[in-house]
């Protein structure tokens, strides 16, 4: 029986398989394609009902828009900003001028270093910020409405131990 249960897991289709037995690679695949599929097809949604065609909106513009979002209040400097996006200076540099032109963000000079420009939302940017949780919060509840309360708490603590494990590796 023991041996049985061993070549199920191995398989990765088990919902609960051990940690210790990698998962199938083609499932794998899958999942984190689903999930960018997810995540772009929600930003896509919501940055196109919030601004409705009149401002011109890049994945670049999209991804670090996404960034103020998520880290909400924060003013990073240009250095942490385009290191935690992955991006060159100067291609951090012309999308946020971009976005700075659009009204969405604004470049903050430091009393204290002057090299140092710190960046952060607009108020136009900050109320872009809430109807776009919003408009991402009410579809996912729409998504979520017919799936049972105990799969959603399963997929929300996988998806949260996914995130830890991935984070700290």
């Amino acid at each position: 029986m023991q041996q049985q249960k061993a070549s199920v897991q191995d398989t990765g289709n088990t919902p609960h398989s051990d940690s210790a037995v990698p998962r199938n690679q083609n499932l794998c695949e899958s999942d984190w394609g689903l999930l960018i599929r997810l995540a772009d097809s929600l930003r896509a949604k919501a940055f196109n009902e919030l601004f409705g065609g009149k401002i011109k909106i890049s994945l670049s513009k999209i991804r670090v828009l996404t960034y103020f979002f998520l880290h909400d209040g924060q003013k990073p400097i240009m250095k942490k900003l385009s290191a935690d996006l992955n991006y060159s200076s100067g291609a951090i540099s012309q999308i946020v001028d971009t976005l700075v032109a659009d009204g969405l963000l604004k470049r903050i000079g430091s009393s204290t270093d002057l090299r140092s420009v710190y960046v952060g939302l607009t108020p136009k940017g900050l109320r872009a910020r809430e109807q776009f949780i919003r408009y991402v919060n009410q579809k996912l509840q729409i998504g979520f409405e017919k799936i049972d309360p105990d799969a959603q708490k399963c997929f929300h603590q996988i998806l949260s131990e996914i995130t830890n494990k991935i984070t700290t590796i």
